[in-house]
């Protein structure tokens, strides 16, 4: 079974590419709030990809704290596997 935040993790960009103009407004702001209620220490490598690619502020931060506040629940390898620039921004700055 797939979770609910995994559909939307692979949904999200090819929707905003179809309906990029209406889309931009109304379907980040529903999909962002949608991130911020689910994210978690399972899917915060995921979602913090999402929050960086589409400039939620909001989410990056909820997923710095995460991040920042529940190492030892973050699964290790996910973490490597995060782009240097994202990694650079949640531990360096």
């Amino acid at each position: 079974m797939i979770s609910m935040t995994g559909v939307m993790i692979t949904v999200y960009p090819m929707t905003h590419s179809f309906f990029a103009k209406d889309f931009a407004y109304f379907g980040s702001e529903a999909c962002c709030s949608y991130f911020e209620d689910k994210v978690n220490a399972k899917n915060v490598c995921e979602i913090i990809q999402i929050a960086y690619s589409n400039n939620f502020d909001g989410l990056k931060q909820k997923c710095k704290k995460i991040l920042t506040g529940h190492k030892e629940e973050v699964d290790a390898a996910k973490l490597k596997e995060l782009p240097k620039d994202i990694l650079f921004d949640v531990y360096c700055v």
